[in-house]
């Protein structure tokens, strides 16, 4: 398809042509699937990317630029999203490997011993002041 023809898709698109979104979806997408390939080996993850590009594009629309080349700006979208993707990826991968070290929490025996104490006084406290109610609310608080 001509050059020319792409840019007036590009533009009836921007300006709310629903079906200029579809034609430039079926004219780039196998070539920009490819290219995506070339960042990332996982056809579902370039998909995923794909995807998240032409929602983007349909809801951003009228933040785009007419005059700009199409095929160039939805390359460079396409390989930003990816390579955000890749980045995300890694810092998941780095966190998870954090987190498969078992997490084994021992109390010592004095922080055993502390906190019985504290339970045994907070106890004592309790009775205490149930003590000092009058017969009647201590007869309903039992």
């Amino acid at each position: 398809m001509d050059n020319l023809k792409e840019r007036t898709f590009w533009k009836a698109f921007i300006n709310g042509n629903d079906q200029a979104f579809e034609n430039i979806y079926k004219l780039y997408v196998d070539r920009l699937f490819a290219f995506g390939l070339k960042y990332h080996s996982d056809g579902d993850v370039v998909k995923d990317c794909l995807h998240d590009l032409f929602v983007n594009l349909f809801h951003y629309r009228s933040n785009l630029n007419p005059a700009a080349n199409p095929l160039s700006y939805l390359f460079t979208s396409l390989r930003n999203g990816v390579l955000a993707r890749l980045k995300a990826d890694s810092r998941n991968q780095t966190l998870a490997g954090r987190l498969d070290y078992p997490f084994d929490l021992e109390w010592s025996p004095e922080s055993v011993w502390i906190k019985k104490e504290e339970d045994r006084q907070l106890v004592v406290k309790l009775q205490q002041l149930i003590k000092r109610l009058p017969a009647r609310q201590r007869k309903s608080s039992t």
